[in-house]
């Protein structure tokens, strides 16, 4: 077993059900502290401040077994990315516990650790040795390109790249890795529909061979399609943490009350228009 090198624990990970679970967090907590101007008015370049402190997780407590899918769902500001962010060693809680055993891979947009200065194969070789990979771990570097479809720009540094080309870079490079656990934050918003549907049949070949994936994103049915199990987060907190099945049912119900009361709302309107089309009518006649 492993710990998180930012956070140090005695708590092991027990098995639960039989097996124990590849990834812990347990009670996380974190606050962003910033500087704001004192009194609300304008910032001054020598002018008084204060600090106010922001909760962005609170006691935030799961577990992710073998070859588990767990998506993160939950409106902008609800916490998704900054919990993914702790759970790939990124920032560090003020309180609670993560435990995880093997090696983790991430993928959070834009690429995190390449340098623009740099080509596709320099970035690469970096991020190889990032992830503490040796020259004989097998990290292939022409595949990851090619899978990419970056073929014709390796040579060029990454300032170059559109911001379509670095994602599809960036996720190329973590799926690759030999990891027991990835993080992919808005996977969907990489690429095409065709290269989409090319990383989910990548990552579904990793749930095969027992790796876990956590996935946050908005997307409801991309989440209902490939999740086993789902966590819905609002102001930082978890509020829910059920099966896709669960969810499927009261998303269902949701979907049909919104129908229900749009029908409603349609035949109070149509009521009303009728009636002042009455008293439109009556009053021409007078």
């Amino acid at each position: 077993m492993s710990i998180s090198p930012l956070l140090r624990s005695s708590v092991p990970l027990r098995s639960y059900g039989g097996q124990a679970p590849l990834l812990r967090c347990l009670d996380i907590d974190l606050t962003y502290r910033c500087a704001v101007p004192a009194g609300g008015g304008w910032s001054l370049p020598f002018g008084k401040t204060e600090h106010v402190t922001i909760p962005a997780l609170r006691d935030v407590s799961f577990d992710l077994h073998e070859g588990e899918w767990l998506g993160i769902t939950g409106p902008n500001g609800s916490g998704k990315t900054t919990l993914l962010q702790v759970l790939a060693g990124l920032l560090v809680p003020e309180r609670g516990i993560v435990a995880k055993r093997g090696r983790v891979s991430c993928f959070f947009g834009l690429g995190e650790g390449f340098h623009p200065e740099r080509t596709a194969v320099e970035n690469l070789r970096f991020f190889r040795l990032l992830y503490g990979l040796s020259e004989d771990d097998q990290y292939p570097v022409e595949q990851i390109i090619r899978f990419a479809g970056t073929e014709s720009h390796k040579d060029l540094p990454l300032k170059y790249y559109s911001t379509g080309l670095r994602m599809r870079l960036a996720f190329s490079a973590a799926i690759h890795v030999d990891a027991d656990i990835f993080l992919f934050d808005e996977v969907l918003a990489v690429g095409d529909e065709e290269f989409r549907e090319k990383c989910f049949t990548t990552m579904q070949s990793l749930k095969e061979r027992g790796a876990a994936v956590i996935l946050a994103t908005h997307n409801a049915p991309a989440l209902f399609r490939h999740c086993d199990r789902l966590i819905g987060m609002r102001s930082g907190r978890i509020v829910q943490d059920d099966s896709v099945r669960i969810w499927k049912r009261l998303h269902e119900e949701r979907q049909e009350q919104e129908k229900i009361c749009r029908s409603n709302i349609h035949r109070v309107y149509q009521r009303t228009r009728n009636r002042s089309q009455q008293q439109c009518l009556a009053g021409l006649d007078k």
